[in-house]
């Protein structure tokens, strides 16, 4: 997590110091908070934004986060430029570990740690900003060409992406041309006769 809670507007810290067991945390911004994620990300406005977190002890001195952010968020559409509302779901699971603690000291512990790993971020001053990670996760799952399903372009046509899947695959004429060749369909012959008869009677008459 690249950003901090100081220079994001929605600011939940927990000290990590004080985690001595696993426990949920739902965190709610208020609309002046969602105003203020909306200026910050560039949306029109953000009706919803909630987290489900759970977080616990990680290697003794760290932070396991896991949780699911949801939201409500005002766009304009790409296409024409109409607002429309998008609903996001997103989880996430990071850990956290103090930035005095390096690595060499940690991989030095003569206990195995079943969790260990190199995938972590780094915290400071013991305080671990669960509204930058959800601001930041939030950031990531919008979508920044957002169109409406029933988007026209301006010339009346459907949006070529959009309706891209709707379209009904054309067959070619010539489909099934092979099958029909092989039992003999088209050269005169039986339609029930066995594949390669006509090219033997063919053959023969030849002589």
């Amino acid at each position: 997590m690249k950003s901090t809670g100081a220079d994001l507007p929605f600011i939940r810290p927990v000290a990590v110091s004080q985690i001595r067991k696993s426990r949920m945390i739902k965190l709610t911004a208020s609309q002046d908070e969602r105003r203020a994620v909306a200026l910050h990300l560039g949306l029109e406005a953000i009706d919803v934004l909630e987290a489900a977190i759970n977080i616990r002890p990680w290697r003794r001195h760290g932070l396991g986060i896991e949780g699911r952010l949801t939201a409500t968020v005002g766009q304009n559409c790409t296409i024409t430029a109409e607002p429309m509302k998008t609903e996001i779901s997103e989880t996430f699971d990071e850990r956290f570990y103090p930035a005095d603690r390096d690595k060499r000291q940690r991989q030095s512990e003569t206990v195995i740690d079943v969790e260990a790993t190199d995938d972590y971020e780094i915290f400071t001053d013991d305080a671990v900003d669960l509204g930058a990670l959800v601001v930041e996760y939030l950031s990531l799952a919008i979508d920044p060409y957002p169109k409406r399903p029933d988007a026209i372009l301006p010339d009346g046509e459907l949006d070529a992406c959009a309706s891209k899947t709707d379209q009904p695959r054309r067959i070619s004429p010539f489909a099934g041309l092979a099958d029909r060749l092989s039992v003999g369909i088209g050269d005169g012959s039986n339609g029930d006769a066995k594949p390669g008869a006509n090219r033997q009677q063919k053959t023969t008459g030849a002589k």
